[in-house]
Order: C-alpha cells, then structure tokens, then sequence
C-alpha cells in the first residue's frame, strides 16, 4: 500500500532522514519506534508531502507521491493525525468530524460514517455540541483520530497519539486504533510508547537519528533484547 525506498530528507543544511526504506502492506498497522529527535516526525511530513525529500521515492499503491502537493496527496488517500491534536477548538466536535471529511462527497455517506465514528467513541457521541477546545486532552486525541478516520484514507498516518495522555486513556485510545483496523483501515504509527505500539502492529521499525536499525513482525520486536533493554524498559 505505501513504500519508502531510499528517502533521504534534511531541514535546511541538517539532514534528518539517511537511505530510510519501509513499507506498509494493505490491512496491517506498521509502527515506527524510536527517541525524541530519531526522524520519526519528519518520516511522516516526508509522506504528507510537508518535506520534499531530497533523494529517494514515496509509493501509493505503486505510484509516486513525493513530488505532489500536501494537498493532493490527501486526495489520493493519506491522512495524518499530527502530534498534539491539533483539532480546530473553536468548532463543535460535530464540526471537526465534519471537516475531516472535506475532500469527500455525498453528505448522507459522510453523516453514517459519523455515526460510524460515534460507535468507536461514545464519548464524542455525548461531546459533539460541545466545543473541540473544552475536551479533555484525551477525548481531543479521540476528536483527531475520528476526523483522521472521516477522510476515508487508504493509509490513516498517527503520529505519537498516546503523547501527553494518562495510561488508562492511552489504552482506550490503543483499543480503539486496533478496532479500526479490524474494520479493514491501514495505519502507519510512530510512537514512542515501544509496548503499547507493538501490542497493536503487525510489523515495526526501529529508528535511530533518522536510520532504521532493525524491523520484523511485532513479536520478534517485543522479544528482541535491543529493544526490550532500550524501548521496554526490561
């Protein structure tokens, strides 16, 4: 469904991202793993078409993305959870869903999606009159993830979604991201939570400043005592 092959891509003189290859079949969640600072981040932008990457090509479904807009990329079916939210707050819940679906057409498609929505977070069911900036930082998390899910993508792009957030809400929001992959979404997810983001994957990656360092099924990963010393904290 999406491959990087070779990427390499740099803010200014600093490169960030050194000969990065991965891909991400159809139907699985893939995970990036790694530090603050690895190029997790900038993986991401590179895919959204927010980084032009210097050297290198970005696939959907075998065609080359990376020299299209940020905007027509999401046309042709990625949408990206960002860090932080990023929800619009001076709009209902009801809203932003609504403007998750922007590019798509037929309003009655789009209303039963956000019913759709309402059945994976209740929360947003009984919050959707309710402004998007007086949510708890958790149900804004849940907001970003539904409005994500609204674009209908082909690969739904989180980056670090249990960032800032307590254990328990972590958990909800982890359950929530595996419900909607069983419905049949594909999901590529950085994180830096190694053991909540592997108990979900299918596959991950492990990055270190901006170079992958190892990858397998999430099991192999769990058990990998790299990992687990540097990532699991066992």
């Amino acid at each position: 469904m999406l491959e990087l092959n070779g990427i390499d891509a740099a803010y200014g003189p600093r490169q960030v991202l050194h000969g990065v290859s991965l891909s991400v079949a159809k139907g699985q969640v893939v995970t990036l793993l790694g530090a603050n600072g690895a190029g997790k981040t900038t993986t991401l932008r590179t895919i959204s078409g927010l980084v032009a990457p210097a050297r290198g090509a970005v696939l959907l479904e075998g065609r080359p993305i990376h020299r299209l807009s940020a905007e027509r990329i999401v046309s042709l079916g990625i949408a990206q959870v960002p860090e932080g939210r990023q929800i619009f707050p001076t709009l209902t819940v009801r809203e932003n869903l609504r403007m998750g679906g922007y590019t798509r057409r037929g309003g009655a498609e789009l209303e039963r999606d956000v019913g759709r929505v309402f059945e994976y977070f209740p929360i947003l069911r009984e919050r959707q009159r309710q402004l998007g900036g007086t949510l708890s930082g958790g149900e804004q998390q849940m907001l970003a993830i539904a409005r994500g899910f609204l674009a209908r993508p082909k690969v739904l792009l989180l980056d670090e979604p249990s960032h800032g957030l307590a254990p328990l809400i972590v958990r909800e929001i982890f359950r929530i991201i595996k419900a909607i992959n069983e419905a049949g979404m594909t999901i590529f997810l950085v994180e830096q939570d190694a053991g909540i983001a592997l108990s979900v994957a299918h596959h991950g990656y492990v990055m270190e400043t901006g170079r992958l360092v190892l990858e397998g099924p999430a099991a192999s990963l769990r058990a990998n005592d790299a990992v687990r010393r540097s990532y699991l904290g066992i």
